[in-house]
């Protein structure tokens, strides 16, 4: 792999010295030394934007997912040792089938954002000079890939030195361009940044120099200017090189069940903003599609995922100083930003009843997503110069809206039948509860679903499933229901059995519609409790 794992930076002067070899090894650093290193230890505070516009081709779809971006530790939510990655994730949600061959987030037209702030040194000028030397590079590319369809179209040869002769004084144009200086009072400098400019002026000046001297040369052939825009890109990639970038990619994780499932990474200097075209980021606040990648080395990637994508995402990215966040906020003019502060309900089912207490209880009644956090509505507070904007709503999950057979042309209905006995070794008797879906919630029986739902023919009759751990009549047991633990085989301390009842129905038609659930028949096992926040000035 490339490498996922952020591990730390090392802040070092390196010196070759000609000559004999020191007589001490290690050395202490002197006080002198230590006063000259502190200005290139100074922070900026830096602020990272991500907007998420859609989330497709999902391999996994058994679990709620959610995507994270990070820089270095900052935001990193598993290993928040910052405390910065509360707003560096998007909501968790669970995938919908699309109706074809993949799973998508059903984000619909709220879109999540994510902002990780993050403190830096200030090497922009650095970064800008990669920007500005790479979109030369980009440009004299894409100038010859333009005249190499040309020659495939058997273009005559007079057509092509025009394109190239024309091309000429754009390269020249873009080339004599300076390269960022550093600010005064901004940006510390040492000695290598100063021989780097030297190096790179004079390169740069040379190819100027070439360049104006092919194009006052009548006798210049289209192979003698392949050749030189060639050499031009390959020297300009040498160039972008920059042995003292210290500002971490980001990377952009798509978590599952708490897992981290699949990254993207885009250097910081690709997203980078900056108020002059040419030193900006090639994908700074632009809409692209990604293809995210899975993690680890590709021969220890599991055999049934390799020849699958993780996820494809369409993402807005940004990355800049506090003091140019303006630019960011003035770029989304197509939605409306919102703010939501949010609290989880959680409740665990004690003898078919739901409660917020109880030895079950492992979470608080009121927590983050987490459930690590205990965050009662009372204890929220406002920022200054914020106010609240309505009161608490129930807000569930936007994929509980789709029904389960959403996008499915051929889909198995399952139901539970459970029985029960008050005293070990007795009788089995059917449940007061009797048909549920797996979670235990209630749901109706098979007799009550003698019609499909509209759209739908059944293919088969209801059918006891006893391709799974369960004893020949397709029951599985335990002693109490609530805590689980089901096995096969029937002992006299259990007092509960189960076994799943399964029909298949198939659609009329194959309209490509997807089935919305009314919101009143939707199912919320943990309520969200959001509620808006809106800023006063």
């Amino acid at each position: 792999g490339e490498g996922v794992a952020y591990r730390g930076r090392v802040f070092i002067e390196l010196v070759t010295v000609l000559g004999e070899t020191p007589l001490e090894s290690l050395i202490d650093i002197s006080n002198s030394e230590i006063v000259r290193s502190l200005p290139f230890q100074s922070r900026k505070k830096f602020k990272l934007h991500a907007v998420f516009y859609d989330a497709t081709m999902l391999f996994e779809h058994t679990s709620m997912m959610e995507f994270e971006v990070s820089m270095g530790n900052y935001g990193n939510k598993l290993e928040d040792v910052l405390g910065s990655a509360n707003s560096s994730t998007t909501p968790p949600t669970n995938p919908v089938f699309d109706g074809t061959s993949y799973y998508y987030l059903p984000w619909g037209t709220a879109k999540p954002c994510a902002q990780v702030v993050a403190e830096w040194e200030d090497i922009t000028f650095r970064l800008e000079a990669i920007n500005q030397l790479s979109k030369i590079r980009l440009l004299i590319n894409g100038i010859l890939s333009s005249i190499k369809s040309l020659k495939t179209k058997n273009t005559a040869e007079d057509i092509i030195l025009r394109q190239y002769r024309q091309s000429l004084d754009l390269v020249i144009a873009q080339l004599i361009k300076p390269l960022p200086n550093a600010e005064t009072g901004r940006h510390y400098t040492n000695e290598l940044d100063r021989l780097r400019r030297q190096l790179r002026d004079k390169i740069i000046g040379d190819m100027i120099v070439n360049l104006e001297a092919m194009k006052l040369k009548p006798q210049t052939t289209s192979k003698e200017f392949e050749e030189a825009f060639f050499d031009i890109c390959n020297t300009l990639q040498s160039l972008e090189a920059e042995p003292q970038n210290s500002m971490p990619d980001v990377i952009i994780w798509l978590l599952c069940s708490g897992k981290r499932f699949a990254y993207y990474r885009l250097p910081a200097h690709e997203v980078l903003y900056s108020a002059q075209k040419d030193r900006k980021g090639r994908l700074c606040g632009k809409l692209h599609t990604i293809t995210m990648k899975w993690p680890g080395k590709e021969s220890e990637i599991e055999k049934d995922k390799r020849n699958f994508l993780p996820a494809q995402v369409r993402v807005k990215v940004w990355l800049g100083t506090q003091s140019n966040e303006h630019d960011w906020l003035s770029s989304e003019k197509g939605g409306e930003l919102v703010v939501y502060a949010e609290t989880y309900e959680n409740q665990t089912n004690i003898v078919g009843k739901w409660t917020t207490g109880g030895p079950l209880m492992s979470r608080p009644a009121w927590s983050d997503v987490t459930g690590n956090i205990s965050l009662p509505q009372k204890n929220f507070q406002l920022p200054p110069d914020w106010r609240w904007e309505g009161d608490w709503y129930i807000s569930p999950d936007i994929s509980a809206r789709y029904a389960d057979d959403a996008g499915h042309n051929k889909f198995t209905e399952e139901v539970y039948e459970h029985q029960s006995r008050l005293l070990a070794g007795a009788q089995w008797q059917p449940k007061a509860n009797g048909w549920t879906d797996i979670a235990g919630d209630k749901v109706p029986s098979k007799s009550e679903r003698v019609n499909p739902p509209d759209g739908w023919k059944w293919e088969d009759d209801w059918t006891i499933d006893i391709n799974r751990a369960v004893d020949e009549e397709g029951y599985e047991y335990c002693v109490n229901q609530t805590l689980g633990g089901w096995c096969p085989t029937d002992k006299i301390f259990h007092l509960n059995r189960r076994r799943r009842w399964f029909r298949t129905r198939d659609t009329l038609t194959t309209a490509e519609s997807v089935n919305l659930l009314p919101m009143s028949q939707t199912k919320v096992r943990q309520i969200n409790n959001l509620q808006h926040l809106l800023c006063t000035t």
